[in-house]
C-alpha cells in the first residue's frame, strides 16, 4: 500500500470530501456558467440591440449556423473539462496542448451524452449519462 499512496503523492492526487465535492464541482460550475452565462447575454444583447456582428452568423457546423453567443453556449463541455483539469492540478495543465486536450474530451462527453453523435443514437437515453462500462 505504501507504493500505491507515494504514487497518489507524488501525483498530486488527494481522494477527499473537498478535492471532488467542492474543488470539482466549483470548476464544473464556473465552466458550465461561463459558457451558458456569456452565451445567453451577448445573444439578448445581439437581439434587443440590434447589434449586427452579435446577431449574424459567424460559424456553419454541419449545417447549422452559430452565432459568437450560440458558440459560447455550445462549449460547455469543453469549458467544464478545462476548469475541472485546473482546479484538480491536472499534470500539464500550464500546458496549451493539455488544456486543448481537456477540450476535445469535454467537448466528446457532451456529444456523446446528448445522442447527437451516431454511436450515442444508438446508445439508450438511459445510458448516455453515465461513463463508458458504468
Amino acid at each position: 500500500m505504501g507504493r500505491f499512496s507515494d504514487f497518489l503523492k507524488r501525483k498530486d492526487i488527494v481522494v477527499s470530501l473537498k478535492r471532488y465535492g467542492i474543488d470539482a464541482m466549483s470548476a464544473m460550475a464556473q465552466g458550465l456558467f461561463c459558457t451558458l452565462l456569456v452565451g445567453t447575454i451577448l445573444n439578448t444583447l445581439g437581439t434587443q440591440f440590434n447589434i449586427g456582428f452579435l446577431t449574424a452568423s459567424v460559424v456553419t457546423i454541419a449545417g447549422k449556423g452559430y452565432t459568437i453567443g450560440s458558440l459560447a453556449s455550445a462549449m460547455v463541455g469543453p469549458a467544464m473539462a478545462v476548469a475541472i483539469g485546473a482546479a484538480l492540478n491536472a499534470p500539464g495543465m500550464e500546458r496549451p496542448l493539455h488544456r486543448c486536450g481537456c477540450a476535445i474530451c469535454g467537448k466528446a462527453r457532451e456529444e456523446s451524452a446528448s445522442g447527437s453523435t451516431p454511436a450515442a443514437r444508438r446508445t439508450p437515453p438511459s445510458r448516455r449519462c453515465f461513463p463508458i462500462g458504468a
